[in-house]
């Protein structure tokens, strides 16, 4: 039998790409990405940041937990947020501000913003961004290990 520590239970569709964000839950914010040929400045609103901010805090606080929060170790199935998981999160991050019903459309409306980045660089847009921002039966997760990630709130 072979040990779940042996192989990455669900691998990183982007290893090596880079995301910073920065804002808050209330303006919405700037996102940076690096990925190979893609370096772009992304502006997205408080939904999209929303969204976009809970999802890197979930993927940071099964980083830095040895077993992920999970089997599998970091990028295990504890970095995935079900849809119900999501609007719990945005409820209490962003109430008042984010409606967390629309939490499907938010998602999507990322998914647009990151596909211009990849666009620009000459790859399939949509496809970059649904590997950047996965979605599995698991939930949602931005597909990038979690020392790659940065998130500065402000407020």
């Amino acid at each position: 039998m072979t040990s779940t520590a042996a192989f990455e239970l669900f691998p990183y569709r982007l290893p090596k790409a880079e995301f910073w964000l920065f804002g808050s839950f209330s303006d919405g914010g700037v996102g940076v990405v690096r990925d190979g040929d893609i370096e772009q400045n992304l502006h997205f609103g408080p939904a999209q940041f929303a969204v976009l901010a809970i999802l890197v805090m979930a993927a940071q606080r099964t980083g830095s937990d040895p077993a992920g929060g999970s089997p599998g170790g970091p990028g295990g199935p504890g970095a995935f947020l079900s849809v119900r998981r999501l609007k719990q999160e945005l409820a209490r991050h962003a109430d008042g501000i984010v409606d967390p019903e629309y939490v499907v459309r938010n998602v999507f409306r990322a998914r647009e913003t990151l596909a211009s980045a990849g666009a620009e660089a000459g790859l399939d847009g949509h496809g970059w961004s649904r590997m950047f921002l996965e979605s599995t039966p698991l939930g949602y997760r931005v597909s990038l290990p979690p020392e790659n990630l940065h998130l500065r709130l402000l407020e």
